[in-house]
């Protein structure tokens, strides 16, 4: 269900940045759209006349590139268009398009900042040194920590108190009192457990407690982390998948 939702919410928000602002209301039937369906709206990349013609479609018989429409009626659209395959190759990094539609190639990258994530080395001019150390405070946490010799210290830094009172808490409002509509899983362990793989977090407390209703996206490659980083439970690739569904 999750992975629906966030093809869904996916595509909802590939078209809402690249609708016309100014169109002129029409109906929000699909097919009286098709015999409404005005040229003189603002095309974008993913529904350009000419595209389409070059592939040899008529844009005026696809309901998804009519931005009079509402969003829900434009999605639908174009989900019922596609197979499943299509559908699962729109999830990753890099959405492979569906040319049979007119659906384009593209690319999610640059951290949804369209271009402010590039300036600089990672997007951090002030602390960034080099690929090794990538921020001032990279070993200095670690070393003092560590200098210490102090093991109570260290189990008192993640006590489950902690955890529920100080780091849980700026995301649980966000959920109860933002009504956010995503929540995206770290890439580390918490006890063992990698958290885009622990059914506590994202299943019982994300989804039952705080009673998120959107969806939960993992950080880049943190299924590769699992995988090859945390070697956890030494699953393979889709076993990895599958524990991180199954975990919300």
């Amino acid at each position: 269900m999750s992975a629906k939702l966030c093809f869904l919410v996916s595509l909802a928000l590939l078209f809402h940045s690249t609708i016309a602002r100014n169109s002129p209301s029409i109906s929000t039937n699909v097919v009286n759209a098709y015999s409404t369906f005005k040229a003189s709206r603002n095309d974008t990349h993913v529904c350009d006349p000419s595209r389409f013609s070059d592939l040899g479609l008529n844009i005026k018989h696809f309901a998804f590139c009519d931005s009079s429409l509402s969003y829900d009626v434009r999605v639908k659209d174009l989900i019922d268009r596609m197979t499943l395959n299509e559908k699962s190759a729109q999830i990753g990094d890099t959405a492979y398009g569906v040319p049979r539609i007119g659906l384009p190639k593209y690319e999610w990258w640059s951290e949804a900042l369209h271009g402010v994530s590039n300036v600089g080395q990672s997007g951090s001019v002030a602390s960034y040194f080099d690929d090794v150390v990538p921020g001032a405070t990279s070993f200095p946490t670690v070393i003092l920590t560590a200098a210490s010799f102090n093991q109570t210290l260290w189990k008192t830094v993640g006590q489950r108190q902690d955890m529920q009172e100080t780091f849980l808490r700026p995301f649980e409002m966000c959920v109860k009192e933002g009504d956010v509509t995503s929540v995206m899983c770290s890439y580390n362990e918490v006890n063992g457990i990698p958290t885009c793989a622990d059914p506590k977090l994202l299943k019982d407390t994300v989804r039952g407690e705080w009673n998120l209703h959107g969806y939960i996206v993992s950080d880049c490659d943190s299924i590769e982390v699992m995988l090859h980083g945390q070697k956890w439970l030494n699953d393979e690739p889709e076993d990895a998948v599958a524990q991180a569904l199954k975990a919300g």
